[in-house]
């Protein structure tokens, strides 16, 4: 792990901490294109932050949001 400025590499090109990664940088980690990555920002499905203008997203967060399926809701019950 090596820390350089804000951030800390984990792996090439993947950042974690409060720089956050970008969405081609989270496209990459969980092999899924760009724009699937902001549609999933768009609806809230993964958490993002601002990192002045740029939208940024922590890839700890991304994984755990991507553990809990879609179709479920806030109390844990799928969709009638």
């Amino acid at each position: 792990m090596v820390k350089t400025d804000d951030k800390i590499s984990t792996e090439p090109g993947m950042t974690t901490g409060r720089a956050g990664a970008t969405a081609a940088e989270v496209a990459e980690r969980f092999r899924v294109s760009t724009e699937t990555v902001r549609r999933w920002a768009r609806s809230g499905r993964v958490p993002t932050f601002r990192a002045g203008l740029l939208l940024r997203f922590d890839l700890a967060e991304v994984e755990a949001a991507l553990r809990v399926p879609a179709s479920t809701n806030e109390e844990g019950q799928g969709r009638e």
